[in-house]
């Protein structure tokens, strides 16, 4: 009887398989990304950006749930006030790769809709230092130095929403919430003759980015 069961759940599996749809697609879009500090100890803002690049789609038919992977090329911004209070943006070169389960949902061949979950990651390729520039107190003479350090990679998860049109395009937005920080904003300052540090502070540096998304599939 087990050795029978074992058979069937086979077989459902390679039908489910054999059935499912795969899809090849190309997406682009809009990144609005906004850099948070766990301390209020400078000023940053929202800033756009773009990505693009290929992406592939499994779905199992009827039930509607399944997968999909991109590989990504993304232009992030990051601003920051320097040392003296003027906003200074960077931009960041990144690849990505977000892989989601997905859960599509057919009313019509003319429309659709879907959500995704799940993780992603993202590599750096830009450099990694951003110097903010220093200001000299013109009593004690102490200089404060402001820098920031951004991780080589990050891990993130995605969380979206969109609909499907003609099974074609496909046009939706996510939310992507950092699981590590991005990077490491410091604060040093030392004494005017440079020998001995007065006082250091680090704050953690979070990505938080929306994104929104346009898909076609061939």
């Amino acid at each position: 009887m087990k050795r029978i069961y074992a058979i069937v759940v086979a077989l459902v599996a390679l039908t489910v398989t054999v059935n499912a749809q795969f899809k090849i697609g190309a997406e682009a879009g809009l990144n609005i990304n906004k850099l948070s500090l766990n301390k209020d100890i400078v000023s940053s803002g929202n800033r756009a950006g773009f990505f693009l690049g290929p992406k592939v789609r499994f779905t199992v038919p009827i039930i509607g749930i399944g997968a999909d992977a991109a590989i990504l090329y993304a232009n992030r911004s990051a601003s920051l006030e320097d040392a003296d209070g003027v906003m200074q943006t960077k931009t960041m070169h990144c690849i990505e790769l977000p892989i989601n389960l997905r859960y599509q949902l057919d009313f019509t061949s003319v429309i659709g809709i879907y959500v995704t979950a799940g993780p992603q990651w993202t590599w750096n390729l830009s450099d990694k230092k951003w110097d903010l520039g220093s200001v000299v107190d013109g009593v004690t003479g102490a200089v404060t130095n402001l820098s920031s350090t951004f991780e080589k990679s990050t891990m993130s998860i995605n969380v979206g929403a969109g609909i499907l049109l003609f099974s074609h395009l496909q046009l939706g937005a996510s939310y992507n919430i950092p699981v590590n920080d991005g990077g490491v904003f410091n604060k040093i300052i030392t004494t005017a003759t440079g020998l001995a540090t007065e006082g250091t502070s680090s704050t953690k540096l979070k990505n938080n980015t929306w994104q929104i998304r346009a898909t076609y599939w061939f």
